[in-house]
């Protein structure tokens, strides 16, 4: 029994006020989260990045990651 496997694929998910996407550009967090959640999503994982306080709620795709607007 191989209990200390890891599963393949995980599921991460990030809740931040800011990240560099769509030619706007951040600091900080906004640009950790962004390399993090590319590195993750091209590890072959489901990365879901949460961006509150935007003006438009919608959700879409973009290099392998879940962007939902909120």
């Amino acid at each position: 029994k191989k209990n200390d496997q890891i599963p393949h694929s995980l599921k991460f998910g990030f809740l931040v006020s800011e990240y560099p996407i769509r030619n706007i550009t951040y600091g900080g967090i906004g640009t950790s989260v962004h390399d993090l959640a590319q590195m993750m999503a091209a590890e072959g994982h489901e990365v879901t990045v949460f961006i509150y306080g935007m003006e438009l709620s919608t959700v879409f795709w973009q290099y392998g990651i879940r962007f939902h607007f909120i």
